[in-house]
């Protein structure tokens, strides 16, 4: 019995993470099968992340989107959030250089599973990270700056 109940108590954690990386504030964002399997894949990765950068809330800014909802919050067409292979922090207590210089330092120790690249967004204050998705070829991870 004791089993059965830890199993329940994972499941519901797991489905509470899951509900945290589609959150939005664009309207309904369905999974899509990708989107859904590439988190429950990489949220350790985004976990981590979020520790990273002392999110205190532990809510990430965007981790899924449907495309509808990529559309309207303005993302790119081939935006990888929409394949659940990217997470957006916003950090509470470091400064945006001081939290993309230690995300990047994790992310070239091996910390943070296979990531590409550690973007600084400074006009909306967040730290962006994407990951190399299942099957592509892991490169090094890049450090960049966007201003859009």
């Amino acid at each position: 019995m004791s089993a059965l109940i830890a199993l329940a108590g994972a499941a519901f954690g797991t489905f509470q993470a899951m509900e945290r990386y589609r959150k939005t504030s664009h309207g309904a964002n369905p999974w899509t099968a990708e989107g859904f399997t590439n988190a429950l894949l990489y949220s350790s990765y985004y976990e981590r992340f979020l520790a990273l950068i002392e999110d205190t809330d532990g809510q990430p800014n965007s981790c899924f989107r449907s495309p509808s909802v990529n559309a309207a919050a303005g993302g790119v067409p081939t935006s990888r959030h929409m394949k659940a292979l990217a997470c957006d922090g916003l950090p509470k207590r470091l400064s945006l250089g001081a939290a993309q210089d230690v995300v990047f330092a994790a992310a070239k120790r091996g910390e943070l599973g296979p990531v590409k690249r550690v973007t600084l967004e400074p006009a909306r204050k967040i730290i962006h990270v994407e990951w190399w998705g299942p099957g592509e070829a892991a490169l090094p991870p890049e450090k960049a700056e966007w201003n859009g």
